[in-house]
């Protein structure tokens, strides 16, 4: 519940204009983490 709940954050950050992803998904897969690194470049 709390990773989901991180997730939803993020968005939120996101939404706002803050860069998050490095930080939430931390914990996530390696694969999962390059894919928002590279959606973020």
């Amino acid at each position: 519940m709390s990773k989901l709940r991180r997730m939803i954050e993020c968005g939120k950050q996101m939404a706002s204009g803050t860069p998050c992803a490095k930080e939430t998904f931390v914990h996530r897969p390696p694969i999962f983490n390059l894919d928002i690194t590279s959606v973020e470049e």
